[in-house]
């Protein structure tokens, strides 16, 4: 009789060792909401939406982190209802080559067909998120989704194609 009466307030109160914690991120320069933005405590995790806003499920106190690129890393601890301001940040390197070989190579000896993204196309673009960006080369899709994890496809590798049979 005693275990049911501590599995009865176990179960009863259990929903108070979890909170469900809600709040927006906004840009510290222009107070605008910022969109994508990786929220993550432990090992549960999860993302803004369009406007800034997001929700997880952890305990108040519990150490949040948020980053973006773009963006310095900020941290804050959990509380009901938040409001993070995260601080613009200046990316400066070099043009970055991205792709499939184990080796560093310059532009120019790199034999394959490249799309060169740098500061003044993003810029220009307006994109603020890596999706954005990979959604502007040529033979790149994003694939999965939903309950599979997201990976690239490049060039339709692994793809059926209408044409050639199948």
């Amino acid at each position: 009789m005693n275990f049911k009466i501590h599995l009865t307030f176990l179960i009863l109160f259990s929903s108070f060792l979890f909170a469900k914690i809600k709040g927006t991120v906004k840009n510290q320069s222009t107070n605008e909401p910022v969109k994508g933005v990786n929220i993550i405590a432990g090992e549960m995790g999860t993302a803004t939406n369009e406007f800034g806003e997001f929700n997880i499920n952890v305990s108040i106190g519990t150490e949040l982190e948020f980053s973006h690129i773009g963006y310095e890393l900020a941290s804050q601890l959990a509380q009901n209802s938040m409001l993070v301001e995260m601080r613009p940040t200046v990316i400066k390197s070099e043009e970055i080559i991205v792709h499939a070989g184990l080796s560093d190579e310059s532009l120019q000896k790199v034999a394959s067909s490249v799309t060169v993204i740098n500061g003044d196309h993003i810029r220009e673009t307006g994109a603020d998120h890596f999706q954005s960006l990979t959604e502007q080369i040529p033979n790149l899709n994003w694939a999965g989704g939903s309950s599979r994890p997201r990976y690239f496809q490049i060039r339709g590798i692994g793809e059926r194609s209408h044409y050639f049979g199948e």
